[in-house]
């Protein structure tokens, strides 16, 4: 049976600093969610640890991601030994939302997703959960049931817009958040935080708004996100981004139209 496991990588040697990782954030975390998402990070941070439709994250990913939601539903109120009710279907935010509640030492308070109105109410007045978390396709499903408590949605039925996050140096915070919007009608950097908050936890919402005409992309339309990071705070590209060149696309083609005509004019009067 050992040399099974031993062949199969179940049972593996490992560093000794390695193991005092490990040892440390089991011990920190216990063997739940969060000490096994913790101790996998540890272990193989670079492994696949979760596929969905949305693609594949790292089990670097994920503790990553859980650790940022669990500062986020601290922000809203939530705290150790709080309920939190968890209305999901299996996929990323799922785990995310289950490891960062056992990271705050919270009550996980696993919801069906086949519960009426009537009967998801009930649940929630009996177990008083401190917050909800839950798919968008659930929305009118709980506002049935007659729920107040503070909510928090994890996965969204829309189609994801074109508005990258970046992350940038802040003097006060270290770092935040800033969005790129390309914008489109009568709107304006308030309306549209209003809306983030109304609907996101308030890590998610940017703490600036820049309105660009085009998105940086590459030739197979993906934003560049690199060079966005270089644009100042007035939405103009910075000295490091590809669309800063230093001359102007229209001036070099009418120069070199000009410096066409200009060689070609001595060519002609010699033929004459």
């Amino acid at each position: 049976m050992l040399k099974v496991m031993a062949t199969s990588g179940v049972i593996r040697p490992y560093s000794p600093i390695k193991l005092a990782r490990l040892s440390r954030t089991l011990l920190d975390w216990g063997i739940g969610f969060a000490g096994g998402i913790g101790a996998l990070a540890t272990r193989s941070p670079s492994d696949v640890g979760l596929i969905d439709e949305l693609g594949e994250l790292t089990w670097s990913d994920i503790d990553d991601r859980s650790t940022r939601l669990a500062h986020g539903l601290k922000e809203i109120g939530v705290c150790a030994g709080d309920s939190v009710a968890l209305l999901c279907r299996n996929h990323r935010y799922f785990v995310d939302a289950s490891a960062a509640l056992s990271k705050l030492g919270a009550d996980i308070l696993y919801l069906n997703t086949a519960f009426s109105a009537p009967q998801l109410g009930e649940v929630c007045e009996r177990e008083e959960p401190a917050a909800i978390i839950y798919d968008d396709e659930f929305t009118e499903l709980i506002d049935k049931s007659g729920i107040e408590v503070e909510r928090v949605i994890a996965w969204h039925d829309g189609e994801p817009a074109d508005i990258p996050l970046v992350r940038v140096d802040d003097d006060d915070f270290g770092m935040r958040l800033r969005a790129f919007v390309v914008k489109e009608g009568d709107v304006d950097e308030d309306t549209l935080k209003t809306h983030v908050k109304d609907t996101l936890a308030n890590y998610k919402v940017p703490r600036e708004i820049i309105f660009i005409d085009e998105l940086p992309r590459n030739p197979t339309g993906k934003i560049l996100k690199k060079d966005l990071k270089e644009y100042d705070e007035d939405g103009h590209p910075g000295e490091g981004s590809s669309d800063s060149s230093g001359s102007d696309p229209d001036a070099d083609a009418d120069s070199g139209a000009d410096s066409g005509s200009a060689e070609a004019e001595p060519e002609k009067q010699a033929q004459d």
